[in-house]
């Protein structure tokens, strides 16, 4: 705790100096407390080396193992040293993770990149939010919603944990000031996040102040930051709450493989031994119905970038999913409901592949959602996996923009009421990839497999899905560089053709040229398309037209009303082929 007492008389001296404002320094690179980002601003009293050194310290701390209560938070949650915490939780293993200074981005940030590692605290103690106010000069609403992620984030990654939420310390002498007022309407909403199962919300700071609300120099020094008094007056108050928590019992859950009948899927996996299943392509879906209070998920990812959309009730969250295998919690409530749970997979197979092992839950599973009967194979590439859709102008692009819910694959699979598989991987054509190296797997090669990753080289057993109808959509990197050979390309069409309808008797395959290939390299594909549709002679495959959908200034994908329009523009050529 040597680092955090030094820390803290380092913030004191600080704020002594800007004791007419002590929060005159605005952090303008990061607009936002819900954003992830590490420490950007060089500050008088510490450095943004000695922030990384800190936060260096804390992930070595998490990766020694298991720990009884875990403190997150800024300043305020640094400065509780050894001292104090060894007369109040003398029996207890702690791990003290505040850095003077941080707001709820900083903070996300480190809880995402290695600071959770191994630890599995029973109980997590947060306190963050005053350097919103004063670092990011946000409003009580951006405040909560910076704090409100942050809980979310803790709930996930430790998913068997209590949080004990603190209201926002009040802050400045007077009880008349302006920034009092802020905090308690902060705190009002952060109230809210209570709900007596995972989550406890207790609002300290009322034992700091005077009795006429003033905050009086022995209890705050800095009417910030607590003295030694103060801060055992917050612990005095905490420790039979935490008592408490810790003698909650975890309630009797009932557990199932992602493989039981009970849970309904659509899009290619893969079953392991274990009866886990892992997939890589986009749109991978997996729909529970469960009746009780809480639902958690068992998953991991092979990288860092995969994210899952869960769809709860209605209600959307995206998830990042954590590399090492974790329990994630989907729902937590405080009465037992029936919900209806949709899971999908956002990310592609090269951002990473998901294996989910088991869900659990307090109460039972129900009958798993009835999928529609018609079915539609879509083979494609970037377009097809939903690449980009929910780009961010201001932002670099990461794995969070795409979105294959929007994708026009997936917006026609609705409109049709069909089942969809995405078989699609970005970058790559029929028989090159975007910067034409021909020694990687293309359409034809992934179409054969489970996942498309050389490493996982699980053949998909086409028998296993038989479509009603096959898109496909490819070319657009194949041409990115330069138009290739016509007789490679028709001549590769054409034996892909083949397989497909050799491996499904009745399906009707309609070929298009793509959304963003355009000019003479649009005509050249529509060109070797007709070409290899007139050799391969076969009634049941056609091509349809789509528009060129050139994306905007921040992404070459198409846009979100562009998959929208895509789609509605494909629906009744597809409708005119297949007569429903």
């Amino acid at each position: 705790m040597k680092r955090q007492s030094l820390l803290l008389l380092k913030i004191i001296f600080c704020v002594n100096l800007l004791i007419i404002n002590p929060f005159s320094i605005a952090n303008a690179l990061t607009p936002s407390g819900t954003i992830p980002s590490p420490r950007t601003i060089e500050y008088p009293w510490m450095s943004i080396a000695s922030w990384n050194k800190m936060h260096a310290e804390d992930v070595a701390v998490a990766g020694q193992g298991d720990i009884d209560i875990l403190f997150v938070g800024d300043s305020i949650t640094a400065g509780l040293n050894d001292e104090l915490l060894n007369t109040y939780f003398p029996q207890l293993r702690r791990a003290n993770f505040g850095i003077g200074g941080d707001h709820t981005g900083n903070l996300l940030w480190r809880l995402q990149h290695d600071q959770a590692n191994h630890l599995k605290p029973k109980v997590v103690i947060l306190l963050i939010g005053v350097n919103n106010f004063g670092h990011l000069n946000e409003t009580p609403a951006q405040v909560f919603a910076g704090i409100e992620a942050t809980v979310n984030l803790l709930r996930n990654t430790y998913p068997k944990a209590k949080i004990l939420v603190n209201g926002i310390f009040p802050f400045e002498e007077s009880p008349q000031s302006e920034k009092r007022g802020l905090v308690m309407e902060a705190n009002k909403m952060i109230a809210t996040l209570n709900d007596d199962h995972s989550i406890f919300v207790k609002n300290y700071g009322p034992l700091l102040l005077q009795a006429d609300g003033s905050i009086n120099k022995d209890i705050m020094g800095d009417f910030l930051h607590p003295t030694k008094e103060g801060y055992q007056r917050w612990l005095q108050a905490m420790q039979p709450d935490i008592q408490k928590l810790m003698k909650i019992k975890e309630p009797k859950m009932l557990t199932i493989d992602t493989t039981n009948a009970h849970i309904a899927s659509m899009g290619r996996t893969h079953t392991n031994a274990d009866q886990s299943l892992s997939f890589g392509y986009p749109g991978v879906s997996f729909f529970v119905n469960f009746e009780g209070k809480s639902l958690l998920l068992d998953a991991s990812s092979s990288s860092n970038q995969s994210y899952l959309e869960v769809i709860v009730d209605g209600e959307s969250t995206i998830i990042k999913l954590p590399q090492s295998r974790q329990t994630i919690p989907l729902v937590s409530n405080k009465k037992s409901a029936k919900h209806r749970i949709e899971i999908i997979h956002r990310t592609e197979t090269w951002q990473g592949v998901v294996t989910l092992k088991q869900f659990s839950t307090d109460g039972k599973f129900l009958k798993p959602a009835r999928l529609p009967q018609r079915k539609i194979l879509l083979l494609g590439d970037s377009v097809t996996s939903g690449e980009a859709i929910e780009r961010i102008a201001t932002d670099k692009k990461n794995s969070s923009w795409w979105n294959p819910r929007l994708s026009y694959g997936m917006l026609l699979a609705k409109e049709l009421n069909a089942q969809v598989h995405l078989v699609s991987c970005g970058g790559r054509g029929l028989i090159r990839s975007w910067n034409n190296k021909t020694d990687e797997q293309n359409l034809p090669d992934f179409y054969q497999r489970s996942i498309a990753d050389a490493a996982y080289p699980a053949s998909w057993n086409h028998t296993q899905y038989d479509p009603d109808l096959i898109i496909i959509a490819i070319g657009t990197n194949d041409f990115s560089q330069s138009i290739p050979d016509s007789e490679t390309f028709i001549k590769a069409y054409v034996s892909f053709l083949t397989t497909i309808t050799n491996n499904h008797k009745h399906a009707q395959v309609v070929l298009t040229e793509g959304a963003i290939v355009s000019g003479e390299r649009k005509t050249t594909l529509i060109h070797y398309i007709a070409e290899a549709i007139k050799r391969v002679n076969n009634s049941r495959i056609h091509r349809v037209a789509v528009s060129h959908y050139p994306g905007d200034e921040t992404d070459g994908h198409p846009t979100k009303e562009q998959h929208a329009a895509m789609a509605k523009e494909l629906t009744p050529q597809l409708q005119k082929i297949l007569q429903w």
